[in-house]
């Protein structure tokens, strides 16, 4: 081989290799932007997900610290209500009234002094004869309201052994609010015959309990 030849197979090699080389770099260059690029963005969603935590982290405080308050009053209220229910008990508690009548002992007892005056009456009657044995028979509650008229009651409750749960209405307040007579209006034995029937309108010598419908 001459040496021209031999020169000519050298340069061509190193220009191949030269070439090859600088095809490998593009390519490389190429795939090292495209990893850059997608470091980019991946950076920027990560600020996205960090700027997102602290705003969903802060919302979080805000509605803790919110609760917390809401749960503080929440429990002052209770306290509230549950002093003012005592004190309402105190004052809207069981009233009763006490008469003995002939030879009867008789208890009339309203649950509550103060009702609205949609709502039914509730209560208890005790009679007994003086003996202690307890009455048998029926008796008959009106109600009327304070000033005239409201008259709701004209049925009888029939007892057995001295006592009697007592529940009317509604309407038990027939003319809407106001100050009402709870009485017992007579009482007859179980074989119909007047013990106590005094005349209206008093009723006199039977117990009675006033309330309020509001």
């Amino acid at each position: 081989m001459n040496k021209k030849l031999l020169a000519l197979l050298i340069i061509t090699s190193i220009a191949g290799t030269g070439v090859g080389y600088g095809l490998g770099y593009g390519m490389f260059q190429t795939q090292v932007s495209g990893l850059e690029s997608n470091v980019s963005n991946l950076q920027s969603e990560i600020s996205t997900l960090a700027a997102n935590y602290n705003s969903l982290n802060s919302s979080y405080n805000e509605l803790f610290s919110d609760h917390k308050n809401l749960n503080e009053s929440n429990v002052e209220l209770l306290l509230q209500y549950k002093d003012l229910l005592f004190h309402y008990n105190l004052i809207n508690g069981p009233a009763s009234n006490f008469t003995t009548n002939q030879d009867l002992q008789i208890t009339l007892t309203l649950h509550r002094t103060t009702y609205y005056y949609k709502d039914p009456i509730s209560g208890n009657v005790t009679i007994t004869y003086l003996n202690g044995t307890p009455f048998e028979g029926s008796f008959y509650i009106g109600i009327f309201l304070v000033g005239g008229g409201g008259f709701s009651s004209h049925t009888p409750f029939n007892m057995v052994n001295g006592f009697k749960n007592v529940s009317y209405g509604p309407p038990a307040f027939v003319s809407g609010p106001g100050t009402y007579i709870v009485q017992i209006t007579a009482i007859y034995t179980i074989d119909g015959f007047a013990v106590a029937a005094p005349p209206a309108p008093t009723y006199a010598g039977l117990p009675k309990v006033q309330v309020e419908a509001k």
